[in-house]
């Protein structure tokens, strides 16, 4: 189970893998199930992660043909080493709404990343997560876009609705304020 979820996210931290198969109060679990699947070949860490960081895994190339998995979208050859905090972040988010699911009457249909084109349906949200402090005018010029593609039409035309759904995750930097970075991007 602990690789197939690994490759639904497609990459994860022992915090977010705890959380979904093991529970808050089981850690050592969890790092020791993770240790002997990568012992066994089956999953893998990125390099390049400072001590104080946490590990991200991946399902190796010998997990995803012993499971009969897809490619992952995250393998050691494809993770984006700058979007690496965003995507973090993005399956943090994605945990949380697949916990919130398990109670009685919610279900997580799909789950669509950008790099699956689109193919999200017709019931739309879209998670933006922004993990650095942007100057004003990128933060502008990124919402402009946003704005262009919706009220341009293009947004329909891909989606077939015009029900689009921003949730915005703002997850500051360490030593910055969450709520000076909402504040201004509320306030541009």
């Amino acid at each position: 189970r602990v690789v197939r979820l690994v490759h639904v996210l497609p990459m994860a931290t022992v915090e977010q893998v705890q959380l979904l198969e093991f529970g808050e109060k089981n850690r050592s679990r969890a790092q020791t199930r993770l240790g002997v699947l990568r012992q066994a070949g089956y999953l893998e860490t990125l390099a390049g992660r400072a001590p104080n960081e946490p590990a991200v895994w991946v399902v190796s190339p010998r997990g995803v043909k012993v499971f009969g998995l897809e490619e992952p979208e995250a393998s050691l050859q494809r993770v984006k080493y700058g979007r690496l905090s965003h995507d973090l972040a993005v399956t943090d988010c994605r945990v949380r709404i697949m916990l919130a699911c398990r109670e009685p009457g919610l279900e997580l249909l799909t789950w669509h990343r950008e790099e699956d084109g689109n193919r999200a349906p017709k019931s739309t949200f879209a998670l933006e997560c922004e993990v650095s402090e942007k100057g004003e005018r990128a933060l502008k010029q990124k919402y402009a876009n946003f704005g262009a593609y919706y009220y341009g039409g293009k947004f329909e035309q891909d989606f077939g609705t015009k029900a689009l759904r921003v949730l915005v995750l703002v997850r500051p930097e360490p030593g910055t304020s969450g709520a000076r970075f909402v504040r201004r991007m509320t306030t541009m």
